[in-house]
């Protein structure tokens, strides 16, 4: 067990579990600060069962205040208590790591999920697999890590992390869940472009289509990408569902999992939907060589070197430093990420209040076709202040749309109409409710 006990309630939970099955571990790490450890001891010794426990003080999180992205904080601090209460384990064995928030409906259903876990890796097929719960459609490496199934070997891979070769990485890839699996899956895992990109780029680029920045890096390789991931994924990671179908008890993994909240849960959906990826990606590189994209690809240092600049830009905006972004984003013209870049000057100047010269240039930025949150979330304020009621409806259909799990937008929309006076022609959350189905 890891983390900081921010429910005592979730947390008694998992404690009553782990005491009515502690016949099924050879031994038990309560692994975090030295504040929560203390109230873990508390919790523990009110039970009325003795459970031997290794309480182990993984003092305090490294003192790394510089660091902007939250996200590698967090790994770090999962890194620290993880690396210190596997190192109390024999280096073979099979580790189950539970976060101290993970929520169970019950103590039986706690020891209904250890009796699952033992009998599915009783099967020969499973054991030098680690089992994952779930998985993400869109980003490789991206598994849910409430709750780790780790092999020895996969727990050594977590434990020995470089903690120096993390530079590597992207920026946006700086997160627990896609450094813990991809340690895990893919040993030298910096050294390969497919794990090193920006997979949630055109994500947050807002129209979930391949970008100049995917095909400069894999041109028409990606399909030899997405199949030694596939391959790799496949010898070292399998989903836990899959092996309950294997031994007979699926109906007890889905009465314990009733929310996963990750989109693949199988393995068979799981590499549908990457092959699904190769052929969208296919399809929109054709198109893109079609219009002479080819002729302005740059080479892959050339590539990660914008795009560790725009990263850094990116970082100053998210740190409210407006005016040396306005500054960088210029110079960052004729970049590939030349509408990312428009996209937080029109932030950066309407930030500043400079109104209407944000909204000429995110509007510009709009019609050429960027559909990043920034530049919609201010275009619409912009617009409604400036009564363009038919540019509004255009940008606020778009982004309710186009971010439909993110209900703020609806608000926003709402607010911006009703401030300033600006009549809506449709209902945005009726659209966004379309939206959504249409994507699932």
């Amino acid at each position: 067990m890891t983390g900081q006990i921010r429910d005592r309630r979730k947390f008694e939970t998992i404690v009553d579990g782990v005491t009515a099955a502690k016949s099924c571990f050879d031994k038990i790490v309560f692994s975090s600060w030295s504040d929560h450890v203390s109230i873990a001891r508390e919790v523990f010794s009110s039970r009325e069962s003795a459970v031997e426990i290794d309480f182990c003080d993984s003092l305090q999180v490294l003192p790394l205040r510089a660091v902007i992205n939250r996200d590698i904080m967090s790994f770090l601090a999962q890194h620290q208590q993880i690396s210190f209460g596997v190192g109390r384990l024999d280096r073979d064995s099979y580790v189950i790591r539970i976060r101290s928030d993970a929520e169970f409906s019950s103590s039986s259903a706690f020891v209904e999920l250890i009796e699952l876990v033992k009998r599915c890796w009783a099967i020969p097929d499973y054991q030098q697999k680690s089992m994952v719960i779930g998985a993400s459609f869109m980003i490789p490496y991206f598994f849910d890590d409430r709750i780790l199934l780790l092999t020895p070997n996969a727990a050594d891979c977590i434990r020995n992390v470089r903690l120096e070769s993390l530079y590597s990485f992207d920026y946006y890839n700086l997160f627990p869940e896609y450094i813990i699996y991809s340690s895990v899956i893919e040993a030298g895992c910096t050294e390969n472009l497919f794990c090193r990109h920006d997979h949630r780029y055109r994500m947050r680029d807002g129209n979930d289509r391949f970008s100049d920045y995917d095909f400069c890096v894999f041109g028409s390789a990606y399909s030899n990408y997405v199949a030694n991931y596939l391959d790799k994924t496949s010898s070292n990671v399998a989903f836990f569902r899959d092996a309950a179908i294997n031994c007979g008890f699926v109906e007890l993994f889905d009465q314990i999992f009733t929310k996963i909240g990750f989109d693949c849960v199988d393995w068979a959906t799981f590499e549908n939907n990457w092959m699904k990826h190769i052929d969208r990606y296919s399809a929109q590189y054709s198109i893109w060589i079609q219009r002479g994209g080819e002729l302005s690809s740059a080479s892959d240092a050339e590539v990660e070197s914008q795009k560790q600049t725009f990263n850094f830009v990116y970082s100053e905006y998210a740190n409210g430093k407006y005016d040396n972004v306005i500054r960088l984003s210029q110079a960052g013209r004729g970049s590939l990420f030349e509408r990312n870049y428009a996209e937080l000057e029109g932030a950066s100047l309407f930030l500043l209040g400079h109104i209407e010269q944000a909204t000429e240039l995110l509007w510009q930025n709009f019609s050429d076709g960027h559909r990043g949150p920034e530049q919609m979330f201010y275009l619409v304020t912009g617009l409604a202040a400036a009564k363009e009621t038919s540019k509004f409806n255009t940008v606020a259909r778009t982004l309710v749309s186009t971010f439909s799990a993110e209900e703020r937008f609806v608000q926003h929309v709402c607010a911006a109409a009703s401030v300033h006076g600006i009549k809506m022609d449709f209902d945005p959350n009726v659209f966004r409710a379309v939206a959504t189905i249409k994507k699932t």
